[in-house]
């Protein structure tokens, strides 16, 4: 391909940055079409996402405010102390995954993950997989690494303070040999919110009024390096949050109050040698809440366990051939009613060749999944990825995933649905990525174009009580493009990053 027809693929893409429009299909009749389209054009700090000094700059803060502030994802926050949720090209806040040693967090309950309850200094590494069946998640996934990294002691404190009287500790404390290594990390996050807003009805700034929030953690890592093949790690995370909701327009005053505990365990096993790989991860995750308003004397109570099992073996053949074969066990059940339950078994096959033809790498996976209430078609994914001159190259993918109903959608009381079927998505992606490093500068550009179908995606609606319901289809289809310049200076990097993205929702 010649420079020219690169750089005229690259302007074009950039171009249909502007507005993307067609006339929504939805062939439902519970609902009426909904049409919604948004620009997005933020200037970003020139740390990228899974960046260690990103994540040393952001210690003091939660998951939130690192992606909101570098990242093209749309996060969703219902104010200071209130529920934060995640979105990917698309996607709702229960198809995107927050997953940690491979299994994920999003509550049994809703589907949903809290991003402002997850602190950002317990991980070594974070990232953003989009559109990748591997991880089981039709929006994509945020992958939360905690890495083995040996230490003989130390000792570490932090405290940080924000205007609004709010303020984060946090203690870290390792030790270990290179045999045996543990770590473990205390953290309180103390929020108080004290700030003045414009009350509408009263036509006056008031002060937010009973809107502390407070979490309490301990994660504990244990690694036992058996040899130089074997590795066993012990995971422990306990967190609890005590979070008061601030009065509405229409009330004076609130007595509201929310408390969620959760503790989650892994055991997990990695083995290695030569070309065989294999991970086996067990977990026990438990979480309850409780919501209570003294105001009317009413209060509800509700928890779940999830006891997942996750097994992969990954082979490194010769001539640039790979495969990964992966299989997911996940028993899900409420506390109080045994018999809601959920059961999820799904194997998978990855096959990836990195150089099927000159300049051109093919990835393929393939997956199914029983369940105990519903039958799942085979959910699949193919890309292609073009090595083109000048540092470049371009891609191409698609794929079928699917999202199950959640424990509240199936059997929440009053409102769940145990009718409800699950949610299937054909999503088809094109971009285009070039990176030019030169000693003066290093030049790094990105565009991507994304067309995704949802079919029974799952909405509550309703009167007096809320109930979820299937909508027939959802179209999602937008683009993002990132540029990004650094040039070092006397050892020191000046740079500019600039994210653009058009998401629309029909």
């Amino acid at each position: 391909m010649s420079k020219v027809a690169f750089y005229i693929m690259a302007v074009a893409l950039f171009l249909l940055q502007q507005k993307i429009e067609a006339q929504p299909i939805i062939h439902g009749d519970t609902l009426s079409a909904a049409h919604v389209s948004e620009k997005r054009i933020l200037k970003e700090k020139y740390y990228f996402v899974t960046d260690t000094l990103l994540l040393e700059h952001h210690r003091q803060q939660n998951l939130q405010s690192l992606l909101q502030q570098n990242s093209q994802a749309f996060i969703k926050n219902y104010g200071p102390g209130g529920l934060s949720t995640i979105s990917l090209r698309g996607g709702s806040a229960a198809q995107t995954q927050i997953k940690w040693q491979d299994i994920s967090l999003n509550s049994a309950l809703t589907g949903l993950a809290d991003l402002s309850s997850i602190p950002v200094n317990l991980f070594n590494q974070i990232r953003i997989q989009y559109n990748d069946i591997a991880e089981a998640g039709i929006g994509g996934a945020v992958i939360l690494s905690n890495t083995n990294q040996y230490v003989p002691k130390q000792i570490a404190a932090s405290m940080g303070w924000e205007s609004l009287n709010n303020q984060y500790y946090n203690l870290d404390l390792r030790l270990g040999n290179k045999k045996i290594h543990h770590q473990t990390r205390l953290f309180r996050i103390q929020q108080q919110n004290q700030f003045r807003f414009y009350h509408p009805e009263k036509d006056s700034l008031l002060p937010l009024e009973h809107a502390r929030n407070v979490i309490n953690g301990l994660m504990h890592d244990s690694y036992f390096n058996i040899n130089d093949f074997h590795q066993i790690g012990i995971h422990i995370w306990l967190q609890e949050q005590r979070r008061q909701i601030p009065a509405a327009y229409f009330e004076h005053f609130s007595s509201k109050k929310e408390d969620v505990q959760t503790q989650r365990f892994v055991l997990r096993y990695q083995w290695r040698f030569r070309r065989f790989q294999q991970k086996i991860s067990l977990g026990y995750f438990r979480e309850a809440y409780q919501y209570q308003d003294s105001l009317i004397q009413f209060m509800n109570q509700s928890g779940a366990h999830q006891i997942p099992l996750n097994i992969k073996i990954k082979h490194w053949g010769k001539k640039n051939f790979h495969y990964t074969l992966s299989s997911e066990h996940l028993m899900s059940f409420l506390i109080d009613r045994k018999e809601a339950t959920l059961r999820r078994h799904h194997i998978s096959l990855g096959l990836n060749h990195t150089r099927l033809l000159p300049n051109l790498e093919a990835e393929a996976m393939i997956r199914k999944e029983w369940t105990n209430l519903f039958e799942l078609p085979w959910m699949y994914q193919a890309k292609l990825t073009y090595k083109l001159p000048l540092q470049s190259q371009m891609f191409i993918s698609y794929g079928q995933n699917s999202r199950t109903p959640t424990l509240n959608e199936l059997y929440f009381i009053p409102g769940g649905n145990p009718e409800l079927q699950p949610e299937i998505s054909k999503a088809l992606e094109l971009g285009i990525r070039t990176e030019q490093v030169q000693k003066k500068y290093q030049l790094t550009f990105s565009s991507i174009l994304y067309h995704k179908k949802v079919s029974d995606w799952i909405v509550w609606y309703g009167g007096a009580i809320l109930t979820p319901h299937n909508i027939q289809e959802v179209w999602a289809r937008g683009s993002e493009t990132e540029l990004q310049l650094n040039i070092p200076i006397k050892s020191e990097d000046i740079s500019k990053k600039l994210f653009l993205g058009h998401p629309n929702i029909s």
